[in-house]
């Protein structure tokens, strides 16, 4: 009988251990959402203020993208601009590239104009609705051969790509992505 009752204790035990660990996970996640709607409501209001003060256009962009990466949990960041005629996607400025990669970024453009393009900035101009790319090499088949030389340039693991839009009119493009982290993005993101 004393076996039974230290097997039957044991087994309390580990279902106690479970269920504290369990209970762990749950309030870390919870501790994460919430630290993570408060930077969100942060970065809402930091954007409005720079966005209401700052006329200047690459100004603007650079205190954005340091708004970014003080507010989220990217290891890089990046604005692209169409031109005058929105012929071309442009690099602007951006966080977190080497210098290797900040030449290639200065280096390249997407043509807004070929029908015919399948990269992700150019869709999420054209289309005017933001991409989540958790898993780049997902997606390889689907790219241009200059979109994927680009992504394999910029050693992207994934990615989030939003278009900036003022009165219906898409301006540019928002890239936010994670070379080093391996933390999987979410729909909030």
């Amino acid at each position: 009988i004393s076996f039974c009752a230290i097997q039957s204790e044991r087994l309390g035990r580990k279902i106690l251990e479970l269920t504290v660990e369990a209970q762990r996970k749950a309030a870390e996640e919870t501790l994460r959402e919430s630290d993570a709607r408060y930077n969100n409501a942060l970065l809402i209001q930091e954007i409005g203020q720079a966005t209401s003060t700052i006329l200047d256009i690459e100004s603007l962009v650079r205190e954005l993208l340091g708004i970014i990466k003080k507010r989220m949990d990217f290891d890089r960041g990046m604005v692209m601009l169409a031109d005058k005629g929105s012929r071309l996607l442009k690099y602007v400025a951006g966080y977190g590239h080497s210098p290797d990669q900040e030449a290639t970024l200065q280096q390249t453009t997407f043509n807004l104009n070929n029908p015919d393009s399948t990269g992700i900035f150019v869709l999420a101009m054209r289309e005017r609705r933001p991409f989540l790319i958790d898993n780049i090499r997902q997606i390889e088949t689907s790219l241009s051969p200059k979109s994927l030389k680009f992504a394999h340039q910029l050693g992207s693991h994934s990615l989030i790509c939003v278009p900036i839009i003022y009165e219906k009119e898409a301006l540019g493009i928002l890239v936010v992505d994670n070379s080093q982290s391996n933390r999987v993005l979410r729909q909030s993101d």
